[in-house]
């Protein structure tokens, strides 16, 4: 098929350019009832459970050279110790959703593709799943819900190779491209919204995330709006 030295341009400059952030989530079944978690937090929230910061945490693990098992698990475990983490509580809005006396948790922190991936690559990806899951629980016990580790019914995990398979996002991402790699792929201007669902291939329009930049679904929603619009413009300016 034909491409224009400008679709060629467009391809090349994306080919530079990576994932914005991803996550890794973590899911408990516990033996707990709504109201111990109400006496504490609300059914959203963020929590830091430490003031040290990331900053502390040696980084060394990131390098893409470190296959160190070990040096990467107490990056893992610094890490864990020193991150945010995002709790959602949904029995705490709705008590139908879940059994009494049981409480579903769902907690998730910011999390490197790059490290997962060659994590799985080393051959043990699902080992570092349960190590992170496991550091989780610990600080959360040792935290904001006391002796939480000992009342898991379930749980079960998803790293950001997880939302790469099941999504079809590179690199996980959630929230399309990443700030860090110079001029953002895509435009990033508000006032130039409707330009970006058009592309340099005739007839084609896209949406979602990587569309527009900052994303999250909110613009994945406008952007699909946007896209049908201009469909349909297009298809009255054509009489069909």
């Amino acid at each position: 098929m034909w491409v224009s030295t400008k679709t060629l341009r467009f391809i090349r400059n994306l080919e530079t350019k990576h994932g914005g952030d991803s996550i890794f989530t973590c899911y408990l079944a516990v033996d707990l009832p709504p109201s111990y978690f109400e006496r504490l937090s609300t059914p959203h929230l963020f929590y830091t459970p430490s003031l040290v910061g990331q900053s502390t945490v040696d980084q060394t693990a990131l390098d893409g050279s470190c296959h160190d098992k070990q040096m990467i698990k107490a990056y893992l475990k610094a890490y864990c110790a020193a991150t945010t983490y995002e709790i959602s509580i949904p029995a705490l809005r709705d008590g139908s959703l879940a059994p009494e006396g049981r409480t579903g948790l769902i907690i998730s922190t910011l999390a490197s593709y790059q490290l997962f991936e060659k994590i799985e690559k080393d051959g043990w990806y699902e080992e570092a799943k349960f190590f992170v899951q496991d550091c989780m629980l610990e600080v959360l016990s040792g935290g904001i819900y006391p002796s939480l580790s000992e009342h898991v019914l379930d749980a079960f995990s998803a790293s950001p190779l997880t939302l790469s398979r099941l999504t079809a996002n590179s690199e996980g991402a959630i929230t399309g491209w990443s700030f860090t790699e110079g001029e953002v792929a895509v435009v990033h201007s508000l006032k130039h919204i409707t330009k970006s669902v058009r592309t340099s291939l005739p007839d084609v329009l896209q949406a979602g995330q990587w569309t527009f930049s900052p994303s999250g679904l909110p613009i994945s929603i406008m952007t699909g709006k946007l896209a049908s619009q201009e469909v349909i413009k297009q298809l009255k300016r054509s009489g069909a």
